[in-house]
């Protein structure tokens, strides 16, 4: 209310008589809610006090009392507070005024009209004045005493009995307004009725650990005990029975999240008890990085949830553990004596590290601020110490020349290699001083663990000679990269080459055996020429062949097959035996060449066109059954395996021959050995020990009797000769010498020293004359044989020439004649007594050619040709074809000149090697005739020729003379041509130099035809200077080809010499089978695996 409307003398009484009005009704409101709320909060207490509810009951009471307070508050306090304070808008000036009226009668409506006329305002003074008037008649009326505040304490004659019985229920049962209110405002807690007993629990706090079970034990003590107890919770009941100290136990099984429980016994309940739940340290990953030592050569590894380890040694090993519920990790090592404490970093994690040189064991103890881990976590670290490395080695001797040792053999280790190396010394025969050792490596892999090497060591840069030793060994480190590499050695191995004495008898074996060898080979082959002729005469007059002759054709290309077999064995057997006796034993150069001319012929037995014979033989049986071709193809066969005969038959008495002769050579080596032996020790008898003296002596004597020995041997050999040599062993001064050796024995056995020098010194003398008898027997021999050869060879130079001359009469004369001209008959007679002489010649020529090693097989070849050529020319005249038979002729009379030729270029060797024999009467070991027997150059027949054909030219001869001369010219020429293209044919020059010698072939050629036609102008001879020329040019590129050959097949001569034998080649095969293997084995392979691989490959290789 507004001054403004209501007299400014009312107002404030009105105002007043407001505010008490409000003011009655809260007070009046404060005393029933007091009143009410009291009056139910003691009744809800009485109920639960004597009711002892549950939990919903006490809910109840809780919420209603709750809900009760809330709304007499709202009712008879907030209300009539809301009023008071908006007192003007809750109680109108006009109800006011009504209300005042009401209670003074004097009032009435006097207030409520001067309100009304106040209203009216200013305007009315009529109005105006009746409000003046009024309000001093009202202005002296007590309004405030309007309210009277006495007449709430009828009200309040409730509260004090309330208050008192309150009080009295306070007084008698003390828990009722205590005890009963807590447990209605904790509703859901279980409180429970008192007992005649109590449930004491025995634990010491009611903490249980995540996720494990939990104990929980207890006693009842009390007047009395009830039969059955049971617990309670999660809405479950569980009976329990006590043991016989009367204690109670439940097992809560792992428990998660906190739990509440209630015991009950006799229905009375225990409390409500909370098991708190706390976390124990746990370990969550526990992963290891490991930083292995960089020569192994593996990856660093992260290995998680692992805590037994196996590493290698050296390995540098982090941990990082991530751990729940812990503040700190204990670790003890066994091999440390401190333990380490690490404290949680981030995201509680932990982390240590080692370095693991050997095993050890290592414990974690996990650690909070309430509980450490279930007992300790241990663990193991095996540490795999780098081991050491395992060798083993097959050394295979070269056993015939020791040229080389093949060392093959495997090498193991867990990571790897760092050195492979052999190890030796030379102890050489002669040498006392202790030998000194030397090394040097073998290529092998440093990364693979196990794995095959292979070495040919060849041993010609040591020069090794009869009598030395090479003791070796060999040495493999391991790559240990923390202990330092480790080694480890092969058994030590001997070399040791057999003494002279050793060599000579074994070689003296080998020959005895090649001998027989051949001869064994001869009579096979002369087995195969009679089975031949056999088969020729069972083939005559039929058409097809039968099964009979198969089979015999069959035989014989088997005894073929086999002779081949043989006489390459025999080849290389005898190869083995030159080289072996080139190294260890000391030939002369003549020796030398005869050796190497021996071996060439021996590899031309086997002829192209011979093997090529016997091919088409094979096929014929094969694809045909004409009994006509395969006699023709017969017919060449037995005339090749004649001469095959022969030459084998010259090739065992060439081989004996030089048998003789190396023996004896190397005999005359040994006396003279001997002589300047014994003459030393005659010198050193006077001062040296009479025991050492007698022991030297012995040892000499036993060597001259094994001298004797050899003598006697070399004088069998030479009565087995066809062609026996003038050899005297000299008998008489052996024996001599012999008894002048044990004389000097006996005369140092009775202490006579100078006796026993006397006859020392005698018998060295002795040794020196037989040395100079046997040289002087030798070089007698030698001269003889040589002038014996030369004088063979002029015959058959001057036959040959007869012949030739002979052959180009009969020609002429074949083609002046008809065929039914009575002549014919007579010159088939001389062509036939043709045919007589050339195997006159042919047979000289054989016997000739087993002393000639200058002979060779072409020579013997050509002259079978020519006897070949001439039988055919008879069986054409025969058969009356003298147009066929001179082309015969032609043939037989071109291999007469070829062989006049070629053994005209062997006898000039012979007259050589005569003339520095006899220039050198005194010669020693070393001979070297013909200036090593290597022939003339094509350019000098060349030019030899040219010269012949210059003089013809200006010599003005004609005629039959002159035709003869033209004759042998042609012969000459064509014989150089065959020459050329042989060289062609070799493959020594490149695609240029063979062009160029092809042109030269057609220029000679060219001057044949000059020659034919007798046109010998100064084109000829300029020509002929022309193919001098350019031959030079061709045969210095071909000596620098065979010098870059030669010297490139030095090592190569070696390596066929050093093939391997069979079983060292099988056990490289497999190993070599066992490296790819390994080479596809994954390297991310960890050691332990790769080990297994190794050892699986062992296994299977064995």
């Amino acid at each position: 209310m507004a001054k403004d409307l209501f007299p400014p003398q009312l107002y404030d009484s009105v105002r007043e008589y407001k505010k008490k009005f409000f003011v009655n009704l809260l007070v009046r409101g404060i005393i029933l809610f007091v009143s009410i709320v009291l009056g139910y909060f003691f009744f809800i207490s009485l109920l639960e006090y004597f009711g002892w509810f549950g939990s919903a009951i006490r809910a109840l009471f809780l919420f209603s009392f709750v809900g009760l307070t809330l709304f007499i508050a709202f009712i008879f306090v907030f209300r009539p507070l809301y009023s008071l304070w908006n007192a003007d808008t809750i109680m109108s000036d006009e109800k006011a005024a009504r209300e005042l009226g009401k209670i003074f009668p004097q009032v009435k409506d006097k207030l409520l009209n001067v309100l009304q006329l106040w209203k009216l305002g200013d305007a009315n003074s009529l109005a105006m004045a009746s409000v003046r008037q009024k309000s001093d008649e009202l202005i002296n009326v007590p309004f405030g005493k309007a309210i009277d505040f006495g007449q709430n304490k009828k009200y309040a004659r409730f509260l004090f009995p309330l208050i008192l019985v309150i009080g009295f229920g306070a007084a008698l049962f003390p828990g009722l307004i205590t005890e009963s209110p807590k447990r209605i405002a904790s509703f859901n807690q279980i409180f429970p009725k008192p007992a005649p007993f109590t449930f004491r629990l025995l634990n010491r706090h009611l903490n249980a650990f995540r996720n494990e079970d939990f104990v929980l034990k207890f006693l009842i003590e009390g007047k009395e005990i009830p039969e059955i107890v049971r617990i309670i919770y999660n809405g479950q009941e569980h009976v329990l029975s006590s043991n016989e100290r009367g204690e109670y136990s439940f097992t809560f099984p792992r428990l998660h999240d906190e739990i509440s429980f209630q015991l009950e016994g006799a229905g009375f309940f225990s409390q409500e008890y909370d098991i708190r739940i706390i976390n124990k340290p746990l370990i969550g990953d526990l992963n290891a990085q490991l930083h292995f030592p960089n020569y192994l050569g593996r990856k660093d590894e992260y290995l998680k949830n692992v805590g037994n380890l196996n590493v290698p040694e050296g390995t540098r090993i982090v941990w990082d553990i991530n751990c729940l519920y812990t503040d700190q990790v204990r670790v003890e090592m066994s091999h440390e004596s401190t333990p380490t404490i690490l404290e949680a970093g981030l995201m509680n994690g932990f982390s240590f590290s080692t370095i693991a040189n050997k095993s050890f064991q290592y414990k974690l103890k996990l650690v909070n601020d309430k509980a450490k881990a279930d007992g300790d976590l241990e663990y193991t670290v095996n540490v795999a110490p780098d081991v050491m490395p395992k060798i083993s080695v097959v050394p295979v001797k070269d056993s015939s020349l020791f040229n080389y040792i093949l060392l093959g053999g495997t090498i193991e280790d867990d990571y790897g290699f760092s050195s492979l190396r052999v190890f030796y010394n030379v102890l050489r025969k002669s040498q006392v001083t202790k030998a000194v050792t030397y090394n040097f490596p073998i290529r092998f892999s440093k990364g693979n663990n196990y794995q095959n090497f292979y070495l040919n060591w060849l041993l010609d840069s040591l020069h090794l000679s009869s009598g030395d030793k090479l003791e070796y060994y060999v040495k493999v480190w391991d790559n240990d990269g923390v202990n330092g590499p480790k080694s480890v050695s092969s058994e030590t191995y001997l070399l040791e080459l057999p003494s002279e004495r050793t060599i000579a008898d074994e070689l003296r074996s080998k020959k005895a055996e090649t001998s027989q060898n051949l001869s064994n080979s001869h009579s096979q082959s002369k087995a195969i020429s009679k089975q031949l002729d056999k088969l020729q005469n069972n083939l005559k007059n039929k058409k097809d062949l039968n099964w009979q002759d198969r089979k015999n054709l069959e035989e014989l290309l088997q005894k073929q097959k086999e002779l081949k077999e043989r006489l390459e064995d025999l080849q290389k057997q005898n190869e083995l035996i030159n080289t072996k006796e080139e190294k260890f034993i000391h030939i002369s150069e003549n020796l030398i060449e005869k050796t190497q001319q021996l071996q060439e012929l021996m590899k031309a037995l086997l002829d192209d066109e011979t093997l090529k014979l016997y091919q088409e033989l094979q096929k014929l049986m094969e694809e045909k059954n004409n009994s006509s071709e395969i006699k023709d193809l017969l017919d060449k066969i037995e005339s090749k395996q004649q001469r095959f005969d022969k030459e084998l038959e010259r090739m065992l008495e060439m081989f004996k021959q030089l048998k003789f002769e190396k023996e004896l050579e190397n005999a005359v080596q040994k006396i003279d050995q001997l002589s300047k032996d014994q003459d030393k020790l005659s010198q050193k008898t006077p001062n040296d020990n009479i025991d050492n003296q007698k022991i030297a002596q012995q040892n000499l004597n036993d060597k001259f009797e094994g001298l004797r020995e050899d003598l006697k041997q070399l004088d069998q050999l030479n009565k087995s000769l066809e062609e026996k040599n003038g050899f005297d062993k000299e008998e008489a001064i052996q024996k001599s010498i012999s008894e002048k050796q044990q004389n000097s024995l006996e005369q140092l056995g009775q202490g006579n020293k100078k006796g026993a020098q006397k006859q020392q010194k005698s018998a060295a003398e002795q040794m020196e004359d037989l040395k100079e008898q046997l040289q002087k027997a030798q070089q007698e021999m030698e001269a003889e044989v040589v002038d014996e050869n030369i004088e063979n060879l002029r015959f058959l130079l001057e036959n040959l020439l007869t012949l030739s001359f002979e052959q180009e009469t009969l020609m002429k004369e074949f083609k002046k004649i008809n065929q039914t001209d009575p002549r014919y008959v007579g010159l088939l007679q001389r062509q036939m007594k043709l045919k007589d002489d050339a195997k006159m010649v042919e047979d000289t020529l054989y016997a000739l050619s087993k002393r000639v090693f200058q002979v060779k097989k072409f020579v013997t070849k050509e002259v079978g040709e020519m006897n070949d050529y001439i039988k055919e020319s008879i069986a054409d005249l025969k058969m009356r074809h003298p147009d066929i038979s001179a082309g015969k002729q032609q043939f037989a009379m071109t291999s007469m000149n070829n062989l006049a030729l070629m053994l005209s270029e062997v006898l000039k060797q012979l007259q050589d090697e005569s003339r520095q024999m006899k220039s050198k009467p005194g010669r020693g070991q070393c001979k070297k005739p013909g200036g090593k027997g290597k022939g003339r150059n094509i350019s000098d027949l060349q030019r030899a020729l040219n010269k012949k054909i210059g003089e013809l030219k200006q010599s003005g001869k004609s005629g039959k003379e002159f035709s003869q001369d033209l004759a042998q010219l042609i012969a000459e020429q064509q014989a150089i041509r065959k020459m050329l293209m042989d060289m062609e044919g070799k493959g020594n020059l490149d695609q240029n130099g063979k062009q160029q010698l092809k042109e030269l072939a057609k220029k000679m050629e060219e001057t044949e035809r000059d020659l034919a036609f007798k046109q010998l102008s100064s084109q000829t001879i300029i020509r002929q200077n022309d193919i001098v020329t350019r031959l030079l040019e061709s045969e210095k590129a071909l000596r620098e080809r065979e010098f870059e050959e030669k010297r490139e097949s030095n090592v190569g001569k070696q390596d066929i010499d050093r093939k391997l034998p069979p079983a060292l080649d099988k056990y490289l095969k497999e190993k070599e089978k066992q490296i790819e293997m390994l080479k596809s084995t994954p390297p991310s392979l960890n050691p332990y695996y790769k080990e297994k691989v190794g050892q699986y490959f062992q296994k299977i290789s064995q």
